[in-house]
């Protein structure tokens, strides 16, 4: 996903639209993860049935050299970023 997703009238749509009025975001709290740890992230999904799907980040993919990004995930981040810079 990349800038560009939200762009325009990206959010207009009524798809975009229905999805956002069921997304809620609070701020973690230090019960969660460390206070120090600004970048983690942790995401749950509840489906009709009522069943709960987590997933919990401690690291983004690329914030260290301990969980580097793969050359090819690299190559696509500057791809998307030059791409929205020269377009």
């Amino acid at each position: 996903m990349t800038a560009s997703h939200f762009e325009g009238d990206a959010l207009l749509d009524s798809n975009v639209q229905t999805l956002m009025r069921r997304v809620h975001v609070d701020p973690y709290t230090t019960e969660q993860f460390p206070a120090d740890n600004h970048y983690a992230a942790e995401a749950r999904v509840i489906l009709t049935d009522g069943t709960v799907l987590t997933k919990k980040v401690d690291q983004p993919a690329g914030r260290t050299s301990a969980n580097a990004l793969t050359s090819e995930q690299l190559k696509e981040k500057f791809d998307h970023c030059v791409g929205e810079l020269c377009t």
